[in-house]
C-alpha cells in the first residue's frame, strides 16, 4: 500500500522539485501538493497522511503555525513532520524541533538527504 505525503510549500518550483524527488526515490509514494498552510490544513482535515513535509516561511500563515495547528488536532497529532527551511540560523532549527517537527532540512538540500529523511520516517527501500 502506498504511503500518503503532504508537501507544503508556497514556492512552486521548490514544491515541484520536491515532489518530483520523492517520485522518483519510490514507486510506493503517494504525493498530494498544498501552496499554502491554509490549504494543507483542510488537506489534512480531508484525508489520511503518513508525513508531512512543510516549508518554514509562507505568507499569511507559517509553517510554525501549520505545525502548531497539526500537533494540536487528534486526527493529526502524531503525525510525521519534517520541515523545510532557506534560513540558516540554528535558533530556526531549534525553534522549529521545539514546536513538535521531526525533522528540520536546510535549502539547499542534497536529493539523497531528503530521501534518506523519507526512508527512515516511512520504513521504505528508496532507488535513486
Amino acid at each position: 500500500m502506498a504511503k500518503r505525503i503532504l508537501v507544503v510549500d508556497d514556492d512552486h518550483p521548490i514544491r515541484r522539485m520536491v515532489c518530483r524527488i520523492l517520485t522518483l526515490g519510490s514507486d510506493q509514494l503517494e504525493i498530494e501538493q498544498a501552496a499554502s498552510g491554509a490549504e494543507a490544513l483542510e488537506l489534512l482535515a480531508a484525508g489520511e497522511f503518513d508525513l508531512l513535509v512543510l516549508d518554514f516561511m509562507m505568507p499569511e500563515m507559517t509553517g510554525l503555525e501549520v505545525l502548531e495547528a497539526v500537533r494540536k488536532s487528534p486526527r493529526s497529532q502524531s503525525l510525521p513532520v519534517i520541515m523545510l527551511t532557506a534560513r540558516s540560523e540554528d535558533s530556526s532549527a531549534l525553534q522549529t524541533l521545539e514546536s513538535g517537527a521531526d525533522y528540520f532540512v536546510k535549502k539547499p538540500f542534497e536529493p539523497r538527504e531528503l530521501l534518506t529523511i523519507v526512508e527512515s520516517v516511512l520504513g521504505l527501500p528508496m532507488q535513486i
